[in-house]
């Protein structure tokens, strides 16, 4: 049995927090939160000593590109996805691992992986659950779904039509998918890095509300989700109507679809805020800002003003929002950050976004909250997070189903930070 203690314990991210409150764990799950003469309960518990920092429930990332670095904690940047896609296999997989180690070590213990071009992620997925690996929790797509013009080609399997559709949502159930990953929005003339970004960031739809409809209704009949690459547009609208359970980025939100959310209760998830806001890491400090011709930095200029005036819109009617970084790692506070500052949120409600709202999208009940019955899977920060949603960047202890890895990550990337830097 484990407990710990804290400055300040956050049971629930829309809850006050407890001061000086304890945490009690056991065989993985909790037992009991209160204040810290509980602990006078349990005098056979180990202590873990965080009374100088939060104790709150570990965060989950609800959309991930695992096999992808995009951004990371290094500050390097690794090329395109599209380049990164045609690494040796072995490779591609090594750099998996490690992005999911980094994620693990920024307080992220359960991710939603949207996205691998060879289902190594719901490999990975087994060798974690099965202890073979450690790592953070994964809830795997496996292979995204297509249109044969659809955007991501080097990623995506393509489909078209309604029985090529409701064929390959079976082929995700029986490759033994957690979720289906589907593109609604974006299509794409010819390969290779321009060409993907020409057709990203567009409103152009690229499923029609028919094969939308088929591919929710085979997926909820065999018990899946489905997570739809939507970026704006009537698509959007299709693929809220036709019944997924969540968008993915919705950067050319409009007024009209904050009615159909609402209606739907569909969430909008990984809102890319650190792409559009953060300077340091998000699209103006890359190199394809500067390698791009005008047309990308106009695109970019158009989803922002849209993202900053609509999703904060889409935010004050009461959307559900969940945190991510796509193809970022390690530093989904970045994200936080960026809701706050830029969408106007509360820090509770950013919380909410990072812990509740993200675990029911990966279909647990049981975590996302430290009350009794749920797993265990607890970080500690430097500071008050309800205070200053920043201090998320500074992890301390990090427990995943009742066990601590904190030291052994620091380690294990340790350790890595010559391939990560190659």
């Amino acid at each position: 049995m484990l407990a710990i203690t804290s400055a300040r314990l956050i049971v629930d991210a829309t809850e006050q927090p407890i001061d000086h409150g304890v945490v009690v764990v056991n065989n993985g799950l909790i037992v009991e939160t209160g204040p810290l003469d509980l602990l006078s309960k349990y005098p056979e518990c180990e202590v873990i000593d965080c009374s100088n920092e939060t104790v709150m429930p570990a965060l989950v990332d609800s959309h991930s590109h695992p096999g992808f670095c995009g951004a990371n904690r290094f500050g390097k940047d690794f090329g395109s996805i599209v380049v990164q896609s045609s690494l040796p296999p072995v490779l591609r997989n090594v750099r998996m691992f490690l992005n999911c180690l980094s994620d693990m070590r920024s307080g992220v213990t359960t991710i939603r992986s949207l996205g691998t071009i060879d289902d190594s992620d719901i490999e990975l997925r087994d060798e974690i659950a099965v202890g073979n690996l450690f790592g953070p929790r994964l809830v795997a797509s496996g292979i995204p779904i297509r249109p044969s013009h659809g955007t991501a080609a080097f990623l995506g399997k393509p489909a078209d039509g309604p029985e090529e559709v409701r064929k390959a949502v079976r082929e995700r159930v029986s490759k033994s998918a957690d979720i289906i990953k589907i593109f609604a929005t974006n299509i794409q003339g010819g390969s290779g890095d321009v060409a993907y970004r020409k057709g990203d960031l567009t409103d152009v739809p690229a499923y029609s509300f028919e094969e939308l409809r088929i591919i929710c209704e085979e997926a909820h009949e065999a018990g899946l989700t489905v997570a739809a690459h939507a970026i704006g547009g009537k698509a959007l609208r299709w693929a809220m109507e036709a019944g997924v359970d969540s968008v993915e980025h919705v950067n050319l939100i409009e007024e009209q679809d904050i009615d159909i959310f609402l209606k739907t209760g569909c969430v909008l998830s990984d809102p890319n805020l650190y792409l559009f806001f953060d300077e340091h890491y998000g699209f103006r400090a890359r190199s394809s800002w500067r390698e791009l011709p005008e047309w990308w930095q106009e695109k970019v200029h158009v989803a922002e003003n849209r993202t900053r005036k609509y999703q904060r819109e889409a935010y004050l009617a009461g959307v559900p929002f969940a945190l991510a970084l796509d193809s970022g790692h390690g530093m989904i506070w970045r994200e936080a950050v960026c809701m706050v500052n830029e969408l106007g949120a509360s820090t509770q409600d950013t919380l909410k976004a990072l812990t509740t709202t993200g675990a029911r999208l990966c279909g647990f009940h049981n975590l996302g909250t430290l009350v009794a019955g749920n797993i265990a899977d607890i970080i500690s920060v430097e500071g008050n997070p309800l205070e200053d949603i920043g201090c998320l960047a500074n992890v301390g202890l990090v427990l995943k189903d009742g066990k601590r890895y904190d030291r052994m990550l620091d380690l294990m990337l340790e350790a890595s930070a010559e391939f990560e830097s190659l």
